[in-house]
């Protein structure tokens, strides 16, 4: 069976969907359903039931994605093993978010470094959820992950969510005082919400209102700096996080301090084969110190 046809699989049955896979891979959806045809004639029996909902995989098809992983792993701990050097030096190959890792990680990555100057790093920045086994990252930094098994998942931070508007905004439009008020005021919202699949960036659009509504943004944008520079001018509310970098620096305030507003827990996940490697072990003891601050006990 071709590696390539298999791993093509994997994702294909990872994702649920071509168009899902296709993205993930930055291939079209009409090779990767000829990838799978392929391969089923070349098993001579069906992997997926199809639906218009998507995919589901056979008992079969089951069977094939369990080794599938098992033999990605495989090879991801051998690699480990190969490479491995003494001491606390290597490579580090890090999946994380763009916004996670340009607000949250640049400082504390680049002092980590010159304390472990040794230590090298490849950040992989993606809003999407990168799979650490077929992609081979040695980490993630992001939400739990109940569904790949074979990972150790420790615990690093919580973000705080808020809604920060200019005094020269609130003085000119009011400041809310129930999340009913928002109805009336400009919303800054961040666009693309299906793009990022760790948080709800768009909830200031619903707070206090039915399920099935949603107020129309004054402006939307898939950039955090963006949206940092309008409320800055007084454009609008926005979404920002405790302890984002550049917040206070904006000189926003916080408003609607009493409503429950989500809170987004992370990780430093990581494969178990790889979580004896001390340039591993270094980095996730030294990420959990830096992060004391932001350290909200998950209840």
């Amino acid at each position: 069976m071709d590696w390539k046809r298999l791993e093509t699989f994997y994702y294909v049955a990872k994702c649920g969907s071509f168009s899902a896979a296709a993205h993930q891979l930055s291939l079209n959806q009409s090779s990767l359903s000829r990838s799978i045809q392929n391969l089923e004639k070349e098993l001579q029996f069906p992997i997926f039931h199809r639906f218009p909902r998507g995919l589901e995989l056979t008992q079969k098809g089951q069977t094939l994605y369990q080794t599938a992983q098992r033999m990605f792993m495989e090879v991801q701990q051998a690699k480990a093993k190969l490479y491995e050097q003494p001491g606390v030096q290597g490579t580090i190959r890090i999946s994380t978010t763009y916004a996670l890792a340009t607000n949250f990680l640049a400082e504390r990555l680049i002092a980590f470094n010159k304390d472990y100057p040794d230590i090298r790093f490849e950040l992989i920045c993606s809003n999407d959820k990168v799979d650490l086994i077929a992609q081979e990252v040695d980490v993630a930094i992001r939400d739990y992950d109940n569904f790949t098994p074979n990972l150790n998942q420790d615990y690093i931070f919580t973000l705080q969510a808020g809604l920060y508007a200019s005094d020269s905004y609130l003085n000119q439009f009011g400041v809310p005082r129930v999340p009913q008020d928002l109805n009336y005021h400009r919303i800054l919202s961040f666009g693309r919400p299906e793009q990022n699949p760790y948080a709800d960036v768009q909830w200031a659009l619903k707070v206090g209102l039915p399920r099935d509504k949603k107020r129309i943004p004054f402006m939307m944008v898939n950039s955090v700096e963006f949206l940092f520079d309008a409320a800055q001018a007084g454009l609008g509310i926005i979404t920002s996080y405790a302890g984002m970098k550049g917040l206070e620096d904006a000189n926003l305030t916080r408003v609607l301090t009493d409503i429950t507003a989500p809170k987004y827990h992370f990780y430093f996940v990581c494969s178990k084969h790889l979580s004896h490697l001390k340039r591993i072990d270094v980095l996730k003891t030294y990420l959990s110190e830096s992060f004391r601050d932001f350290y909200n006990p998950i209840t």
